[in-house]
Formats: C-alpha cells, sequence, structure tokens
C-alpha cells in the first residue's frame, strides 16, 4: 500500500508540478529558436520533483515515487515534443531529449530516495531514544 501511494505521490504530483511549472508558457519566443520554457521553470519542476520524492520518504516509498515521477515527466515532455509546433526544427530530435531525461531525471531522483531513505533510517532510531 505505502509503494502504491509513493506511485500515486510521485506521478500526480509530478503531473501537477509540470502543468504549473510548464503548462502556461508553451508558444516559441517570436522571432527566435529559443523557448519555450524560462530556466526557472525548469529549476522549480525539478525542485518540487525532489521535494515529492522526499515527502515519499516519510512513507517509505520514496522509490516508487522517484520511479514514478522519473517516467511521468518524460512522457510529459514527450507528449509536449511531439504536440508544439516548433518552426525552427530541421529534424525531430525530441526521442533523444527523452531518453537524456529519463536517464537523468532516473539517476538524479534515484540519488534522492537514495539520500532521503538514509536520513529517514537514521534519523528515526534517535528520535525514538
Amino acid at each position: 500500500m505505502r509503494q502504491l501511494l509513493g506511485v500515486l505521490l510521485g506521478g500526480v504530483g509530478t503531473a501537477a508540478l509540470y502543468v504549473a511549472c510548464l503548462g502556461w508558457n508553451t508558444p516559441k519566443d517570436p522571432g527566435t529558436c529559443t523557448g519555450p520554457y524560462d530556466a526557472a521553470q525548469v529549476v522549480l519542476l525539478a525542485l518540487g520533483m525532489v521535494l515529492l520524492v522526499v515527502v515519499a520518504s516519510f512513507l517509505r516509498a520514496e522509490v516508487a515515487a522517484a520511479a514514478a515521477a522519473t517516467v511521468e515527466v518524460t512522457v510529459l515532455f514527450a507528449v509536449d515534443a511531439i504536440t508544439i509546433d516548433d518552426p525552427c526544427a530541421e529534424g525531430t530530435i525530441w526521442p533523444v531529449g527523452a531518453l537524456l531525461l529519463l536517464v537523468g531525471a532516473g539517476l538524479g531522483l534515484g540519488v534522492v530516495a537514495l539520500l532521503a531513505g538514509l536520513v529517514r533510517r537514521r534519523v528515526r532510531p534517535i528520535a525514538s531514544n
């Protein structure tokens, strides 16, 4: 049951964060090939995903939350890449970006899950004394 809660927290939480951070700014900047997102939006999304995994660690479901968040953000990125009209794109390289996002988010959130689990195990015995 805890793992299911972790998956729900990671998946649904990431979807909500994605829409809140990136959902409102989808057109490319006019006359340029930059955008559609500012760096601050992406950093906010990443920090929010880290927070979700840390919160899931209190449920002992940090690994499930990290895995769900990784898959969810990759799927949402792929959907955005397919549906956003990009007049600057000469070729379709979004699958490369999706693969890099999958690996990067998986590694990053995996490390956060590991650290959050270690901290939870170290703090718990101290709190019970």
